[in-house]
Parts: structure tokens; C-alpha cells; sequence
């Protein structure tokens, strides 16, 4: 990955609870200063290719304590 577009991870209602576009900060399972609960969450991510293409990509991810 050249170059990170955008990663987002939204909860079951559809909230965006995290967005970034930076490589070295990921998600530290909050949402407005608070700990959320566990369970599966979405995420999208676009990034830049080192071929100048871009790739996009969506899953689920459980959030487990």
C-alpha cells in the first residue's frame, strides 16, 4: 500500500464511529470517548497501490475484550 484513501468502521445502526486516513493510527475501540461494546463491525477501506491503482475493500471485524 502506497498510500492510505480512507478507513472507516461503522457499527450496527450504520454510525460512523472511526475514519482515518493515516497508516499508523487504527481503531482503539471507541466512540466519543467511550468503549463500545462487543460485537461485528463494518469497515471500507481505499487505498493507493504502488501501481497507481485503486484498491477498495469491505468486511466485517468482531471487537472482543
Amino acid at each position: 500500500m502506497k498510500e492510505l484513501i480512507t478507513f472507516k468502521i461503522y457499527n450496527r445502526w450504520g454510525e460512523l464511529v472511526f475514519e482515518s486516513d493515516r497508516l499508523d493510527l487504527g481503531w482503539d475501540g471507541s466512540y466519543k470517548g467511550k468503549l463500545q461494546g462487543v460485537e461485528t463491525y463494518v469497515y471500507f477501506i481505499e487505498a493507493l497501490t504502488y501501481g497507481n491503482q485503486i484498491l477498495k475493500k469491505k468486511g466485517n471485524i468482531d471487537l472482543l475484550r
